[in-house]
């Protein structure tokens, strides 16, 4: 008897890698990297992927690493194209040489924000003053330019890991249909954050949900609003209410709870 699986990581990981050999198919200075996946959230935090110059070593090199997150794989193949594409203006990035993060890789600079656009990403229409210019979205000609691809993402149906960030993104890119990305917080059109070093993306935090409609779920329980606000002994965070509904949150830093603060619409 022969037993057969769809459900490997190897099948993950084969398929992701066509995926990026597509994006240096159209982009050759973007490296070969060693494709990794796994869970991206901790907390109230998600890593949808990130890069790695020199993680891994082959024939005694320096070799880079992409990951993409296990969430990830429940967005569809738009979303997926999205996020390798920006890790591949990372690679560019260390490819040349340029400094296109700081302040502990959170910070996206006008550097990485060219590069982006140079990968078929449009930026956000203002910077946000913790992670810069990190939300660039895929433009409709450049998910044209790799529609075999992104069919071929969605027609694998790869498994996922399922946390509560994959309905609320749904949920999130569904009220942002037009393709645009979210305006990005109120802080000057400059750059500033400090200085950092290194290629990984730092976490960020996880999306927040669409407003549900007066009248309709939740009547008299408070979950209007689509965020909340917690915080433990040393901090205070955002979360949404799918992820605080699914159980407590303990900090690492104090080790105490976290605990309701307020929400926000």
């Amino acid at each position: 008897m022969t037993l057969t699986t769809k459900a490997t990581g190897s099948r993950i990981i084969s398929v992701l890698e066509q995926a990026w050999l597509a994006v240096r198919a159209q982009h050759p200075e973007v490296p070969d990297v060693v494709v990794i996946t796994g869970a991206g959230s901790e907390g109230a935090w998600m890593t949808w992927g990130h890069f790695n110059a020199s993680r891994w070593r082959r024939d005694g090199r320096a070799t880079p690493e992409m990951f993409a997150s296990g969430e990830l794989l429940g967005l569809g193949g738009r979303r997926v194209m999205e996020v390798l594409l920006h890790e591949a203006a990372h690679a560019l990035a260390a490819v040349r040489g340029i400094e296109d993060v700081t302040s502990s890789n959170r910070y996206h600079n006008r550097a990485f924000l060219r590069l982006a656009s140079e990968m078929g990403l449009k930026g956000p229409r203002e910077r946000d003053k913790t992670i810069g210019w990190s939300a660039c979205v895929i433009t409709d000609a450049t998910a044209d330019r790799y529609r075999d691809t992104i069919k071929m993402l969605d027609a694998e149906k790869l498994p996922y890991v399922d946390h509560p960030s994959v309905a609320a993104y749904r949920q999130w890119m569904a009220e942002k249909s037009t393709g645009e990305a979210p305006a990005a917080g109120d802080a000057p059109d400059d750059d500033q954050g400090g200085q950092g070093e290194g290629e990984e993306d730092a976490p960020e935090p996880l999306p927040r949900l669409p407003r549900t409609p007066k009248g309709i779920g939740g009547s008299g329980t408070g979950r209007n609003g689509t965020r909340i606000k917690v915080g433990c002994g040393c901090r205070s965070t955002w979360v949404t209410y799918a992820f605080w509904d699914c159980g407590g949150i303990t900090c690492d830093a104090c080790g105490e709870a976290f605990d309701e603060v307020g929400s926000t619409s």
